[in-house]
């Protein structure tokens, strides 16, 4: 046994000493000169020793080597109390590598070492270090050894011990917010920050104090919490790097007196006349920002100023703040905090925009001088947004006015700042305002900005990875943009139709705003994901970077919850740099993963268009019609829609002049009524499709606004030989939601030899039960399979019993023949009659859903025009992107129930070009899909009995073919030459 006595007592016996690198040489050799002689005391010592001037030296792995030595042989010689203090600093030394985890079993050595000597201050000192580990791994086992030490150090006055009390407490307090309960977090706030102040430590009562208030704020106790910001800010008042802490104190202390606009706009100004006493500029500035901000709070007493009329005291009010604003900025940059400056400024010449026309020149100024500052501080981002308001200021929104002379320099500045902060689609915004202001002043150059605005909107839109966000962009800035543009563009005043710019700028205008959700809403992680899954390397990096993302939210709120429980500020900081990096990692996956994007886009673009499609060019949309095609594209218009008509060789754009928006309307509401159509107006209709030449035998039409929901096909176009005549009988009609979407189901799909697939019909129905019950669903694709697939192998239908078949195998079919009730987000597939929300297939895990042609019958599937323009489609779009179709047939009226059963019999024999006997004649060749549906309605109105079609229908008595509710309300989506063959017929 060696003797016991203190061990830097023992290394002075060593005889070696000396500074840095030479101590710790020295300290090196004594520990090997100790144990060549045998001499374990010393030795343990000289590695004690070492390993700590190790540690302060911030290399942990080498200390804890050291340590651990010089511990065994303590342990060994049964000096407990030394060798836990050894086995102690081996834990701090993992924890300084960050290493939590292996540090966790020397703390549980040390504090055993401790019970066996019975030193309860160190059993203490290490329970508390045990728990700095398990908070950092975020484990929250250790509630019963955090009671045991705040049992161990109550009632104490050592500073040591307070200091592990401290600890316990800051365990307790982040296990709470862990398990998001504010309420029980605030007794051990309160007392941690006690504790700290019994310390002394300022600093990190301060951090206690401000996590207690916001706990007193997120349980709603808004009085309890003000006087604890206030303590907060009395605390740190002197302290230097406190002004993060005097900050975020100020912020919280103005939430929570937002009851009342005085009563914290009074209490701001108070403690700004405060610091300004004080020569604390910087905090006055803070104060009277968070002032300003309290002028806007206080909702119930502004909505009462509203409500009352009294507009001069909420101009008043605009006033304050505004004049409250600038004073803030004033001496954010006498202290050179000139972000802080810009946005305060900012915020100033957004309240004298809200106060124009008579503080126009004010609101310009202020918004200058937030440029200025927000540029110096390398804030491109805001200087855009500070000159965006400054131009939006000199705006006066009259036709026919020359503007401000200063009013396009600043957009164009607001322009180049957004660019320069990588913000496309705010730079898009500022050239699409300019081309507003150039074409409401009727400046030369108007028609080529614009046509510059709509690329660079279509060229920003990718920046936007929410759909939702691509939405808002497309519905707000694109879409105000376009109708005054449009609207300039059909005024009397234009003579310039024949300039290549006005067909150019036309045919933009009638393309930019559509179908853009159509392929948009699929732009999230999870459809992305099955892009990938057939793609190893881009199915890697999406994977990682899911983990990243969550790596990076715990990693944030563990800085979070560090901050508040007041761990050093170089754990913190070293976390701030893991987030950096994380951040930066993030950023390179993200680009990689856009270059694989890129790359699928060239191996396989038909896998990748469909996410965004975009507007295509007159002459890309010629490549891909066909001799007797016309494509009319339409932007609605009041009484002068734009129109562009392509064919083949041509393509021409003008006016629809004289379609008024009664006619639109009332077509419209007839086609989903499933009536005739209430007036024979042709010459409206005659003026909406305008002039077809002699060759053109099919139409395809992208409509847009009140000619959604337009039956084509009933449109009455008169012939000299039948004055009755309708569109639908001169034309093969098909609809498309943009030019871009027919481009790419007929460029990017297979050849016929690659589509064949593994049946050549599968119908499924469903009833639905309850009120809506479908009758005749099951008999319909019963019927339809046993007259025209029974000799087709693998020929398949799934009835109402049997549907929820269709989800669990998936299909590859020729014709998916879907009968069944749906809404726009998805099918309504249920057996049992209890309706879940809608099945989307996209989303179907593990499911392949393949058909080249899609029939959906039993509801209105198409009826859904009355919603914005992008979702006019409904559940078409998603089966069409899901299943690889290149066409489908809805109805956008509800069809009677029977209608459905003989529809789809009339439908599939043209499809096929062969039927069983009928007493009626029947096409002698398959036709194309758009073909079939005409022949389909024509015979149902003009050529079947009721009697005739009793046969194909069991149990219904009193069959109306010709009633146009059972005959009107089909149409084609997609590609009118569409086949069961996967190619198309010309």
């Amino acid at each position: 046994m060696i003797q016991v006595q203190p061990l830097l007592e023992m290394i002075e016996m060593g005889g070696n000493g000396g500074q840095d690198d030479q101590l710790l040489s020295a300290l090196a050799a004594d520990a090997d000169r100790f144990k060549q002689t045998g001499d374990r005391g010393r030795e343990a010592a000289a590695r004690f020793e070492l390993g700590r001037q190790l540690f302060l030296r911030d290399r942990g792995d080498a200390a804890h080597e050291h340590l651990r030595r010089a511990g065994e042989i303590l342990e060994e010689d049964g000096l407990a109390v030394l060798a836990g203090q050894a086995f102690l600093g081996c834990g701090q030394a993992h924890m300084k590598e960050g290493r939590q985890k292996d540090s966790l079993q020397w703390f549980d050595r040390a504090i055993s070492q401790f019970v066996r000597g019975r030193d309860e201050d160190g059993e203490v000192e290490a329970s508390a270090a045990k728990l700095e580990a398990l908070a950092d791994l975020k484990q929250w086992s250790g509630t019963e050894l955090s009671s045991e030490v705040i049992a161990a150090t109550d009632h104490t006055d050592s500073s040591r011990l307070l200091v592990f009390r401290l600890a316990a407490f800051r365990y307790r307090m982040q296990e709470r917010l862990a398990e998001r309960d504010p309420e029980g977090g605030l007794g051990l706030a309160r007392q941690a920050a006690d504790i700290a102040s019994r310390l002394g430590n300022p600093y990190t009562e301060a951090i206690f104090r401000l996590a207690l208030a916001h706990n007193l704020q997120q349980v709603n106790k808004m009085e309890e919490a003000a006087k604890e910001y206030e303590q907060v800010l009395a605390v740190v008042q002197g302290l230097p790097d406190a002004a993060e802490l005097e900050k975020e104190a100020l912020v919280g202390l103005g939430a929570t007196l937002d009851g009342d606009i005085r009563t914290g706009a009074d209490r701001f100004l108070q403690l700004a006349q405060q610091y300004a006493t004080s020569g604390n500029i910087g905090m006055e500035a803070q104060c009277r920002y968070q002032r300003a901000q309290a002028l806007g709070r206080g909702q119930s007493a502004i909505d009462s100023l509203v409500r009352s009329g009294d507009t001069s005291a909420l101009v008043d009010l605009r006033k304050e703040r505004a004049a409250e604003f600038e004073r803030a900025a004033e001496r954010f940059v006498v202290v050179g905090y000139m972000r802080d400056a810009g946005w305060s400024w900012y915020q100033a010449g957004l309240e004298y925009s809200w106060l124009a026309p008579e503080y126009r020149e004010k609101c310009y100024s202020t918004c200058g001088r937030a440029a200025e500052c927000l540029g110096a501080a390398g804030d491109w981002w805001g200087k855009g947004l500070a000159e965006f308001v400054a131009g939006q200021a000199l705006r006066t929104d009259t036709f026919d006015s020359e503007p401000d002379t200063r009013f396009i320099p600043a957009l164009c500045r607001a322009e180049d700042a957004f660019k320069r902060a990588d913000r496309p689609v705010e730079a898009a915004a500022a050239r699409m305002t300019i081309a507003v202001v150039q074409a409401q002043s009727d400046a030369e150059e108007w028609m080529t900005t614009a046509v510059e605005a709509l690329h660079a909107c279509e060229q920003a839109r990718p920046s936007l990875r929410i759909p939702k966000d691509r939405e808002i962009n497309d519905r707000t800035i694109v879409a105000n943009g376009v109708r005054v543009l449009t609207s300039k563009l059909t005024k009397p005043a234009v003579t310039m139709s024949d300039d290549p710019m006005w067909s150019k700028l036309v045919w933009l205008l009638s393309e930019s705003p559509k179908a853009r959700s159509f392929q948009d809403q699929q732009l999230q992680d999870d459809t992305w994901s099955r892009l990938a899954a057939d793609d190893n390397a881009l199915s890697e990096l999406m994977t990682r970077r899911k983990d990243l993302k969550r790596e990076l939210t715990s990693l944030k709120r563990m800085i979070k919850a560090a901050f508040v429980a007041g761990r050093p500020e170089s754990d913190v900081q070293t976390m701030k740099e893991e987030l950096r990096q994380k951040e930066s990692w993030l950023a390179d996956i993200g680009q990689q993963v856009a270059r694989r994007f890129q790359r699928l886009d060239h191996d396989a673009p038909e896998r990748i268009e469909l996410l965004s499609t975009t507007p295509v060019s007159p002459e890309e949309l010629q490549t891909c019609l066909e001799p007797g095609e016309a494509y009319i594209g339409y932007r609605w218009n009041a009484g002068a829609p734009l129109r562009s008509i392509v064919t083949r060789t041509t393509a021409t754009a003008g006016l629809a002049t004289g379609v008024s928006a009664a006619f639109a309307k009332e077509a419209a509401e007839a086609s989903r009524d499933g009536e005739n159509l209430p007036c024979n107006d042709s010459s409206q209709a005659g003026r909406l499709i305008g002039p077809i030449s002699a060759d053109i035998d099919t139409l395809i039409i992208s409509p847009e606004s009140l000619l959604l929901g337009l039956p084509w096909h009933q449109l009455p176009s008169p012939t000299l030989t039948d004055p009755d005549a309708t569109l639908g009988e001169r034309y093969t009609i098909s609809i498309v939601p943009a030019a871009g979407v027919l481009r790419h189901l007929r460029n990017n799909r297979p050849d016929a030899a690659r589509a064949r697939r593994d049946t050549a019909y599968l119908g499924v129905a469903c009833d639905g039960g309850g009120d809506r019950r479908l009758l005749f669903v099951d008999q319909e694709v019963k019927a339809t399979k046993r007259n025209h697939f029974a000799d087709e192998p693998a020929a398949d239908c799934l009835t109402t019993a049997d549907c929820g078949r269709f989800l669990e195998r998936g299909c590859s079919a020729s014709l998916l023949h879907l009968a069944c009730h749906a809404e726009p987000h998805g099918l309504l597939l249920s057996c049992d009659g209890i309706w879940t929300r809608p099945i989307d297939l996209l989303n179907t895990p593990g499911r392949t859903f393949g058909a080249d042609i899609l029939l959906l019958t039993g509801c209105s599937a198409g009826d859904f025009s009355r919603e914005e323009n992008n979702e006019f489609l409904g559940v078409v779009r998603q089966l069409i992107m899901v299943t690889g179709a290149r066409a489908a047939v809805a109805s956008v009226a509800p069809v009677p129930d029977p209608a459905g059963v003989l529809f789809a019999d009339l439908f599939v024999s043209a499809l096929n070009g062969k039927s069983p006997n009928r007493p009626w004649p029947t096409p002698s060749r398959p036709h194309a899909v758009a073909q079939a549906v005409a022949w389909a309605q024509q015979t149902m109105r003009r050529r079947l009995r009721a009697e005739d079609a009793k046969t194909l229908i069991t149990g219904y008595n009193n069959p109306q073919p010709a009633d146009p509710a059972w005959w009107s309300p089909w149409f084609v989506v997609g590609d009118p030459k569409a086949t069961t063959s996967g190619g198309r017929t010309t």
